[in-house]
């Protein structure tokens, strides 16, 4: 919870990486105050993610089209595709990955892929699979 103290920061403190990491390591929305340059650090929102899925919401810069980026964050906490940047989520290889660890965040996908009938098959066949588990 004091992570989000980060918002009373000066700019040059929200810069400092070790300043945001303590913030994040306490509330992973913690992310939303940090600098741009931070928020486009994987190492930082990685850390950030684990803490909250919905920290997922202020990535920035270059992290915000990167696809491989978004399948590792969809793949470990399939609750960020909903908050997600509007790229990533419309981006099959995210929601794919975030179907095969959470069936039910299916209603957190695009409207397009929702009506994809790969998208529809495999959050059928992984959910079936999961509630014989």
């Amino acid at each position: 919870q004091h992570g989000l103290a980060l918002r009373f920061c000066s700019e040059d403190l929200r810069a400092r990486r070790e300043i945001v990491w303590t913030a994040i390591s306490s509330n992973g929305l913690a992310l939303e105050f940090a600098s741009e340059a931070l928020r486009s650090d994987s190492e930082v929102v990685w850390a950030a993610v684990q803490k909250s899925a919905r920290a997922f919401q202020f990535v920035g810069g270059h992290l915000c089209e990167d696809v491989d980026f978004a399948v590792k964050i969809a793949s470990y906490s399939p609750g960020s595709i909903a908050v997600a940047p509007p790229a990533l989520r419309r981006n099959k290889r995210v929601a794919i990955a975030a179907i095969q660890q959470s069936p039910t965040i299916f209603n957190d996908l695009a409207s397009e892929l929702r009506h994809d009938p790969d998208i529809v098959q495999l959050a059928v066949r992984t959910k079936g699979a999961k509630l014989q588990q």
